[in-house]
């Protein structure tokens, strides 16, 4: 089960780079996605849980440029809730394929760029760790006939 995950993780992670190197990758915040039909591109389908007990979904160490912490987990939570908030949403599990839904994460992820420790990381990092942050559930695509 772990490890199906990790191969979904990592093959989604990859597909985040190879399509943010052909899109000449961002390097400013002004070039950051700004709405959940941008991000969707990268990774096909996310849905959030909102954790029951502290978690860290990878083992803590450098990745993608960031210190995977709790902090960080914590923060992108925070975000989510925030927006869910906002929008009177249940976050038990979102789906990432629903409009308003997509505003909740992009919230997330414009959330976790303000964040003082994020000021020295290139913004294609922080959506990177802001949709691992939104683990666990990446599902494969839906089957088309």
């Amino acid at each position: 089960m772990h490890t199906r995950f990790a191969k979904q993780l990592l093959s989604a992670i990859l597909g985040c780079l190879i399509s943010a190197s052909s899109f000449g990758a961002v390097q400013d915040a002004d070039h950051l996605p700004r709405t959940g039909e941008e991000l969707l591109p990268y990774l096909e389908r996310i849905a959030i849980y909102e954790p029951t007990k502290p978690f860290s979904p990878l083992p803590q160490g450098k990745f993608i440029g960031l210190l995977w912490t709790n902090s960080f987990i914590t923060g992108v939570f925070q975000a989510v809730r925030a927006q869910a908030y906002e929008d009177k949403k249940d976050i038990s599990c979102i789906d990432l394929n629903n409009a308003s839904n997509q505003r909740i994460a992009n919230g997330a992820i414009l959330y976790m760029q303000k964040r003082p420790e994020m000021k020295t990381q290139p913004p294609i990092a922080i959506i990177y760790m802001t949709i691992a942050a939104l683990y666990p559930c990446i599902q494969s695509p839906a089957k088309t006939s």
